[in-house]
Formats: structure tokens, sequence, C-alpha cells
């Protein structure tokens, strides 16, 4: 899944659902710093509401890769030398956020059915 941070949520997602020809799941989410909005297509591309304004243009916020087991994945960056960044839990949801040189990459445990809209 990659994951796209906009500056204006609802323009992004009229504009990426008519150029994908596609809808998106609108959520909300409370951070420590207030609500993050977000969507979500079916086929997993992710748009990220900045909390600031950002560049004029979308940028690639992350990408994230799904795993059997969040602690396993810990466990083996750990071998190579790196920590989560922040970590993240919401239901079945698990996700560890890694910076590595510049990235954003993100391993994400969900216990549930991937959902396919």
């Amino acid at each position: 899944m990659v994951c796209i941070a906009v500056n204006e949520l609802d323009e992004a997602v009229q504009f990426y659902g008519r150029l994908l020809d596609t809808r998106f799941e609108i959520r909300e989410t409370p951070i420590k710093e207030g609500v993050v909005r977000w969507g979500i297509a079916p086929f997993g591309l992710e748009l990220l509401e900045r909390p600031v304004k950002g560049p004029e243009s979308d940028t690639v916020r992350s990408f994230h890769l799904r795993v059997p087991d969040v602690e396993r994945a810990r466990e083996e960056m750990k071998s190579k030398g790196f920590n989560p960044f922040e970590q993240f839990t919401a239901g079945q949801l698990r996700e560890l956020v890694y910076h590595i040189r510049g990235l954003r990459i993100i391993f994400v445990d969900h216990k549930g059915e991937a959902r396919q809209d």
C-alpha cells in the first residue's frame, strides 16, 4: 500500500477518484495533536491530509508492508540496527513506523480480513 500526503483531502479524493475510477472511504483518527483525516480506496491507496500545509504538490508519504507478525518484524529490524520511530494500534490493526534513509516504512499487522469493496 502507498500513502500520499495531500493538503486538501476532499479535493484529493475527488481528483484521485476520477483519475483511478475508484471511491475512498473517509476516516478520522484521533492523535496527540488532534485529529487526522484520511481516505482509503478499496485497492489500498491511502490519502492522508497534512495537519499543516506542505508543498504544493502531493507527495508519497510512506509505503506499508503487511506482515503476519509485527513483533517478529520488530525483532528482525532491531537485529539490523533499526528501532521504530512510532507505533500505532487501533483495534486489530498494529503498525510499526520506521524512518530509513528518508523513507517512512510501515509494517502493518492486521488480523482481520483484507477488504475488497
